[in-house]
C-alpha cells in the first residue's frame, strides 16, 4: 500500500471527489497526502475527518475548492497541526517569473503594434495550437477593415463578415473583432483595439454579423466585408496568396492587387487615353507608379483602378485627376505596413 499519495490531476466531472471517505478507508494507516492540483478532487471534509482520526499522518495542499478558503471546514484543515499549506504558487519561481514577463511584454508589444494578443481573457482568441495559422488571417480582415474604412462614407450601420472555404471550419470571431477593430479607428479618435472594438461599436449603433461556409468556387480562403451605409453598400474581399494578402475584389468589381502603405483608387467610365491621363498628372507631380490593377465589367463601362504609389498623393494632385478623368470618386488610401 502507498505510503504517499500525490495528486496530479484537473478538475472536471470525473476528479471531482475522485478521493472520498471511502478511498481514506482503505488507505494504510499514517499515509502522507500531497494535493497540488486543483482543490475539489479530494473531498475536503472526508479529509479533514481522515486528520483528525489519524488515519492520515499528515497532508499538504496548495489548493482548495474555494479560494480563499472561507467554510468552517477549509479553515479547520488550514488549522490543522499535521496540515502543511502554501498559497496557489505553482508558477512562483525564478524561472516561471522570468518567462511570465517576457510574455505579458511579448502582449503588450503585440497590442500596441495592432497585432493579435494570444492569451487576454477579455477578447476573443484562437486555440493555441490554431494562432499561428490563423494570425495571417486576423491580419488580413485588419488590412480589409483599414482599406475599406477609407473608401465607404462614414458611419456605416451594418457590417457583415462572410467566410468561406476551409478557414470557415473554425470559429471566426477573433478574425472578425480583428477587422471590426481596424474599421473603427478610421471612424472615432478613441483608440480602438480587440478588447473594446465590439463594445465601441454597439455604443455606436453599429450592427456587427458573421457568416461561414466550408464551400468556396475559386479561392479555398476568402474573407468578404460589406458595410451598409445610407449611401448604399460596399464591399472588399481578399485572401491569401502563398501568405501574401491579396485584394479581390471591391464594389462587385474583381480585382487582383497586393495592398501597399500608399495606394489611389479610381472609379470612372472608362474611355481612351484615361490611363495616359494618370500617369501624365501623377508624373508632373512627382509620384511614381508602383502597380496598376483595373477592374471593369464591360468594356467602356464603369471601371475601379487601383494604383500602388512610392510617396503620398497630395490634394492638388487628387483634385487635378478628379476633373481630368471626369471620375466619381479618387481617393488616396494609407496603410501602415
Amino acid at each position: 500500500m502507498a505510503d504517499v499519495i500525490s495528486v496530479h490531476t484537473p478538475l472536471n466531472d470525473e476528479t471531482r471527489d475522485l478521493i472520498t471517505g471511502e478511498h481514506f478507508s482503505a488507505m494504510k494507516e499514517g499515509v502522507l497526502i500531497v494535493n497540488c492540483a486543483r482543490g475539489g478532487i479530494i473531498n475536503e471534509s472526508a479529509m479533514l475527518a481522515a486528520l483528525e482520526s489519524g488515519k492520515v499522518a499528515g497532508a499538504a495542499f496548495d489548493v482548495w475548492s474555494e479560494e480563499p478558503p472561507k467554510s468552517d471546514v477549509l479553515k479547520k484543515m488550514i488549522e490543522h497541526p499535521r496540515m502543511v499549506v502554501t498559497p496557489h504558487l505553482g508558477a512562483n519561481t525564478f524561472e516561471a517569473q522570468t518567462n511570465v514577463a517576457i510574455d505579458v511584454s511579448r502582449e503588450i508589444l503585440n497590442l500596441l503594434d495592432g497585432k493579435p494578443v494570444e492569451n487576454a481573457v477579455n477578447i476573443a482568441r484562437f486555440d493555441p495550437d490554431l494562432m499561428a495559422q490563423m494570425r495571417p488571417f486576423m491580419e488580413l480582415a485588419a488590412l480589409l477593415g483599414d482599406f475599406i474604412s477609407q473608401l465607404a462614407p462614414e458611419n456605416p450601420g451594418k457590417v457583415v463578415f462572410n467566410y468561406t472555404g476551409k478557414l470557415a471550419a473554425h470559429d471566426c470571431m477573433p478574425i472578425t473583432v480583428a477587422g471590426l477593430a481596424a474599421l473603427l479607428n478610421r471612424c472615432t479618435d478613441q483608440e480602438i483595439n480587440m478588447v473594446n472594438a465590439n463594445l465601441v461599436a454597439e455604443r455606436r449603433g453599429l450592427i456587427v454579423e458573421q457568416s461561414r461556409s466550408t464551400e468556396s468556387n475559386f479561392f479555398s480562403n476568402l474573407i468578404t466585408m460589406s458595410l451598409e451605409t445610407p449611401q448604399g453598400k460596399r464591399t472588399i474581399a481578399g485572401t491569401l496568396f502563398e501568405g501574401t494578402p491579396k485584394i479581390v475584389k471591391m464594389r462587385d468589381f474583381d480585382t487582383d492587387f497586393t495592398p501597399e502603405e500608399h495606394m489611389l483608387v479610381m472609379h470612372y467610365d472608362d474611355r481612351p487615353g484615361l490611363i495616359g491621363k494618370i500617369g501624365t498628372i501623377l508624373g508632373e507631380a512627382k509620384v511614381n507608379i508602383g502597380a496598376m490593377n483595373l477592374g471593369r465589367r464591360i468594356k467602356g463601362g464603369e471601371a475601379m483602378v487601383v494604383l500602388s504609389v512610392d510617396s503620398p498623393v497630395g490634394g492638388e494632385t487628387l483634385a487635378k485627376l478628379s476633373e481630368a478623368i471626369g471620375a466619381r470618386f479618387v481617393k488616396a488610401v494609407y496603410l501602415k505596413r
